[in-house]
């Protein structure tokens, strides 16, 4: 018989999506400060032991360097965001709405190691063991890095007794459950076997199974278990992990008896924008009583751009996705300040580099007269009180900029040298991921002016772009070819009140090469000197074979 395709996505009508911004408290930007001179301190040491050369090995150890304080600084930046989460969750239930946590690491591998560890010590189980607070998975990062690398090394022991001293946040996801009642209040759906929890009796915590909770049981069912007593109303707040981000519904289900409205707060954004949709989707389903409420929480420490920039990029390139609905606040919406896989960031961030390798001096006369947003507050440093600055455009302010910004081109050239990005590392140009990822191995209020700066050029140069006409926003597609032409467009569907039709519209795109084109291509490569190789289908190979012409 006839039938006919739906092609049916899920309105994102009345979903809200927040972007909770928090400042990190002045007690954290010393702890961070503190990380930031320890690992810039390693690095020197490779350094200076030889082992950043080109060698297989050496550039191996120091791609493990990078992807170790990657993984560092994404476990503070998640840290420093707990107390805000803590609130945000204190505030959903006052409202007698329910908060869904979502992050991806939950810390195991390295809590795991760390108890083994004490246990093979102590010659204790794992078990028996009580321990005077909760593991911290960042100094475990680090200290684990020096040990199996940099051991062998003279002065690495020195090294890895400064790393084990210093002060670094607790594991985040058994500090939450902890501050938010508890394992009876708290589902938790990760793929972690044990965790950390508050013993009472003996003054401290202990290592125990999840399953323990529920007298024993497989950890998928634990999960399934967790999602019961969440949805059945018996706990009040759920979190999420990556592992659970599949197959689990926490949505306001009608014939659930828990149908307060979700509130989703993004503590830990996915490496992939997929894997990030993919989550909030536990809590945005069909048959719910009411949509979520989305919050995306974001610190001020500017390399955490590093991992939303992926997200919001890939988020924009699954608008179809994102935006089923025109007139719902997307989650690409909210996150298209973070965006940073664009062409105009790209040329904003070489603009930036080439100021701070050339001391302030660019050639094109836009930038010349361009500050920053800090850039005054340094300007009016040394000045007698009460005495401000000169007026902008007279010798005397322009004297005055020069002077600061060659300052802090040096202090910033300085700093970008400690993270592996010196000049001859960005003359020829760097991918804005690598620097992103560097940067968040920068002190705090660098971090800030260098991303001040960069934002500052990146808005005049996509301002510029508007103006020149040049400019393609993340909101249209704009076909690859260089020729299209309406074939046909017939109505197929009207809506019975008149008041839209539904069309099949077919377009010619033309992708190809002109053989005028392509000829001339062909003949100015032969005139360079160059090797060619013409890949052809079969009967065009054939017929060319024929030809009285070769090319070599």
């Amino acid at each position: 018989g006839a039938g006919c395709y739906l092609s049916r996505a899920l309105s994102w009508a009345d979903v809200k999506f927040e972007t909770v911004a928090i400042d990190a408290s002045p007690e954290f930007v010393s702890m961070y400060d503190a990380a930031v001179s320890m690992w810039q301190d390693t690095r020197q040491f490779m350094v200076d032991n030889g082992l950043t050369g080109g060698r297989w090995g050496q550039s191996n150890r120091m791609s493990q360097f990078y992807a170790a304080q990657l993984r560092f600084f994404r476990q503070l930046c998640t840290a420093a965001k707990v107390d805000t989460v803590v609130r945000l969750c204190q505030e959903a239930l006052d409202e007698e709405k329910c908060p869904v946590i979502g992050l991806q690491s939950t810390g195991e591998a390295r809590t795991a190691d760390f108890v083994a560890t004490m246990a093979q010590s102590k010659g204790a189980d794992d078990d028996e063991l009580v321990f005077e607070s909760f593991v911290e998975p960042a100094a475990l990062i680090l200290s684990n890095f020096i040990e199996r690398t940099l051991l062998e090394y003279p002065g690495a022991r020195t090294l890895l007794h400064r790393a084990k001293n210093l002060v670094l946040p607790k594991n985040p996801l058994d500090d939450l459950i902890d501050r938010l009642g508890g394992a009876k209040n708290v589902a938790e759906m990760t793929g972690r076997n044990k965790r950390m929890e508050r013993d009472t009796q003996a003054g401290g915590y202990r290592y125990v199974k999840r399953t323990d909770y529920y007298g024993g049981c497989s950890v998928d069912d634990v999960n399934i278990l967790e999602r019961a007593a969440f949805q059945s109303g018996h706990k009040n707040v759920a979190i999420i992990s990556d592992a659970a981000s599949a197959g689990i519904s926490l949505h306001a289900e009608k014939n659930a008896t828990n149908t307060k409205q979700r509130v989703q707060i993004t503590l830990e954004l996915a490496w992939s924008a997929d894997k990030t949709v993919q989550q909030l989707g536990r809590t945005h389903r069909s048959n719910q009583v009411t949509p979520p409420i989305y919050k995306i929480v974001s610190t001020n420490i500017c390399g955490e751009h590093r991992f939303a920039s992926a997200v919001a990029h890939r988020l924009q390139q699954l608008g179809a996705l994102t935006q089923g609905d025109r007139r719902a606040a997307s989650a690409s919406e909210a996150m298209a300040a973070f965006n940073l896989q664009t062409k105009w960031a790209r040329e904003a961030l070489r603009t930036t580099l080439n100021i701070i390798i050339t001391g302030g001096y660019v050639k094109d006369p836009t930038y010349e007269t361009l500050n920053p947003p800090w850039l005054e507050d340094m300007m009016r440093e040394g000045l007698p009180a009460g005495q401000d600055l000169p007026e902008p455009g007279t010798p005397e302010y322009s004297s005055r900029r020069h002077a600061v910004l060659n300052r802090w081109c040096s202090a910033a050239s300085i700093e970008l040298n400690a993270v592996g990005l010196g000049a001859n590392k960005t003359k020829n140009g760097i991918a804005i991921n690598t620097v992103l990822n560097r940067l968040l191995g920068m002190r705090v209020a660098m971090q800030a002016q260098f991303f001040g700066y960069f934002s500052t050029i990146l808005d005049k140069v996509v301002s510029k772009a508007k103006k020149d006409g040049t400019y393609e926003g993340t909101g249209i597609i704009k076909p690859g070819c260089d020729k299209i032409t309406l074939r046909s467009s017939e109505v197929i569907c009207e809506h019975p009140n008149g008041a839209a039709a539904t069309s099949h519209t077919i377009f010619d795109m033309d992708r190809g090469v002109p053989f005028a084109k392509a000829k001339k291509l062909l003949d100015d490569e032969v005139r360079s000197g160059c090797n060619i190789v013409v890949v052809l289908p079969v009967p065009w190979a054939l017929w060319i074979g024929c030809w009285p012409w070769s090319v070599h």
